[in-house]
């Protein structure tokens, strides 16, 4: 999905899409040292960059997912206006992610990272 701007004519999304990852928070650290936390919801991902040089605010994302294997995802998001393009895949049998991915400013980012936790909306605090 694209953030902030309309579907291109040439953008080409198709399915099988899956909502598995939806209810479920993950939390992640790369070789390189960024730590992340993903919550997903049916349409939208909430994106915390935990070791953030500065401030930084969670970001609400529009995402999609595929099944790759049993407990294996890709997901994938962008938001053009910015120069973001970023894919993942998700493990959570291995309890990895693996990213590829256009960051601000144009860097590219290319890591693997070890799961540090994996919640279900049934296993956070005040939850229904």
């Amino acid at each position: 999905m694209t953030e902030g701007a309309p579907e291109a004519v040439d953008d080409k999304i198709a399915g099988p899409f899956s909502g598995d990852l939806a209810g479920r928070t993950v939390e992640y650290q790369y070789s390189t040292g960024n730590h992340y936390r993903l919550t997903f919801g049916s349409e939208r991902l909430t994106f915390a960059h935990l070791n953030a040089p500065g401030p930084h605010e969670p970001v609400s994302l529009a995402y999609v997912a595929r099944q790759l294997r049993p407990a294996q995802y890709l997901v994938h998001w962008a938001v053009k206006p910015a120069g973001i393009h970023v894919a993942l895949v998700i493990d959570l049998d291995a309890e990895t992610v693996h990213v590829s991915a256009l960051m601000p400013g144009g860097w590219e980012f290319f890591d693997s990272a070890r799961i540090v936790s994996i919640r279900t909306a049934s296993s956070l605090p005040n939850c229904v």
